[in-house]
């Protein structure tokens, strides 16, 4: 069995996500496709909703940790009637 599909040099850098799959997956003599990177997205998606806490980066985490209790304030600021 050879290495893990994302543990090519292709996948690591700043392109988008699914550029950089397809790269990894074209750099292990792999065929790409349109419809496998719909297939891979829906995995990925549903193992994210299926797991939450799983799916992010712990170092990243407070990002978005913060944008969760910005926009629960702002709704809730909404909620009463009040403008933000």
């Amino acid at each position: 069995m050879g290495p893990p599909l994302l543990a090519s040099p292709k996948f690591k850098g700043r392109k988008k996500w699914s550029d950089r799959l397809k790269g990894a997956f074209e750099h292990q003599g792999k065929i790409w496709s349109g419809k496998l990177e719909a297939q891979i997205k829906s995995d990925v998606s549903e193992l994210a909703a299926a797991r939450p806490a799983n799916a992010l980066n712990v170092h990243k985490k407070g990002s978005f940790d913060g944008l969760v209790v910005a926009l629960e304030s702002k709704l809730a600021l909404l909620e009463s009637g009040r403008n933000p």
